[in-house]
């Protein structure tokens, strides 16, 4: 029974050893096959050595929202701090008042409006009728004052009529002469319908209170006041009850999608400096971290201290970069010196060392660098590194001091 249970003991033992060793010879072989990499060579070249110059970062555009309008303030909606978009309400303004304004200055342009309508459409056609009635009642009332003065002249010629009587049909006739002409006039009057230079007036009066209702229109659109683009509230000048009057500042907004930092150059570098020229910041907030920005300006004014004021703008999606925080901006403005360049993707961060793998005898050996700055889409670096010596740029992530490797030659960079 005995040799019956050494027996299974042995049988699971060699199971064991044999799925163990069916892992382990793959991995073995796995380690000893070449790792198939990239090479590129490491260039040496004679440019401007760096030069650091400090300043302070500031937002590419900065503005202190104010009010359009004035009123009770009402809500707000943001606090200092928060980040908004372009749109967003920032302030609610009480609008009681201006509508009350609307309300006003559109009865007055309703009034207006319609007396305009009334002159444009002419006299109504009973006014026309009317005043033609009376024409002809007056051209009535002539004929028989006419008669009546030519009956009082034959009696006259007869001996049979008073001089008062012919001096009252005289008087008589020559009322309804003038009756009649002030008819005919007015008549012409309506008929034509009111003066071209009475409806001009009119019109005047009701375009200058349609124009008072668009602006109160606007002014009740202007009491939510919005973000005028994307940012950050900095500072908060007022609040729910204050009285805002036109132009005041609501709210100081900054923009830092785009981070702008001011360095001072002095005038033996600034010659040197050309617009588009990258530059390369740090910031001691963000140990460790660099960013490639560009010179956007160059301002053509020394100050007391003969420096020239360079502006550098660096990309900021995140807004990782602070405004008013202290930052080095490094330019390749020095004296031209010979340097060694390598790919960027050659260099690996291991912790607080930089490495980058040399292809030596078809393994990969290591080799302490340190970054300096960039130049042409190349890194420059210091280290024990020869010219035309092969470093890794791709596969390097995964390598392992004195592994093998398969390299193939990696294109020129455009």
């Amino acid at each position: 029974m005995r040799k019956r249970g050494n027996r299974g003991h042995y049988a699971v033992g060699y199971i064991t050893l044999i799925v163990a060793l069916s892992w382990w010879l793959p991995a073995v072989a796995q380690q000893d096959r070449p790792a198939v990499v990239e090479v590129a060579p490491v260039v040496q070249e004679t440019i401007a050595q760096p030069v650091t110059f400090v300043g302070t970062v500031e937002p590419r555009r900065r503005s202190q929202v104010a009010s359009e309008v004035e009123g009770i303030v009402e809500h707000v909606y943001v606090e200092e701090g928060q980040s908004v978009s372009q749109g967003d309400p920032l302030l609610k303004l009480r609008p009681h008042r201006l509508q009350l304004i609307l309300e006003a200055h559109q009865a007055t342009a309703k009034g207006y409006q319609e007396e305009l309508a009334e002159l444009q459409n002419g006299s109504r056609p009973e006014e026309i009728a009317e005043a033609h009635a009376a024409v002809q009642e007056a051209e009535a009332e002539l004929a028989q004052a006419q008669r009546e003065k030519s009956r009082q002249l034959g009696l006259s010629e007869r001996g049979v009529s008073s001089l008062q009587s012919r001096e009252d049909a005289e008087t008589n006739f020559n009322v309804a002469l003038k009756r009649l002409t002030r008819a005919r006039k007015r008549y012409e009057l309506v008929a034509r319908g009111p003066r071209a230079e009475r409806i001009a007036q009119a019109e005047a009066q009701y375009q200058a209170a349609h124009a008072e209702v668009e602006r109160t229109q606007y002014d009740l659109s202007r009491s939510r006041v919005e973000a005028p683009f994307d940012g950050f509230v900095v500072a908060k000048h007022t609040e729910i009850g204050q009285w805002l009057g036109e132009g005041n500042p609501i709210m100081t907004l900054i923009e830092l999608t785009t981070a702008r930092i001011t360095v001072p150059v002095p005038e033996r570098y600034v010659a040197q400096v050309q617009l588009g020229a990258a530059g390369f910041v740090q910031l001691d907030a963000v140990p460790g971290k660099t960013w490639q920005g560009a010179v956007v300006s160059i301002i053509p004014q020394a100050t007391e201290s003969r420096t020239f004021p360079v502006v550098v703008e660096v990309p900021n999606p995140d807004a990782v970069i602070k405004s008013g925080a202290f930052a080095r901006v490094t330019l390749t403005v020095g004296e031209q010196q010979n340097v060694l360049l390598v790919p960027k993707d050659a260099i690996v961060t291991q912790g607080p060392r930089q490495i980058v793998y040399a292809v030596q005898e078809g393994k990969a050996s290591p080799v302490p660098v340190q970054r300096t700055t960039f130049h042409a889409g190349f890194a420059v670096v210091t280290g024990p590194l020869k010219p035309g010596q092969q470093v890794v740029i791709r596969g390097n992530e995964r390598l392992r001091p004195g592994q093998p490797v398969q390299a193939a030659q990696a294109r020129p960079q455009q």
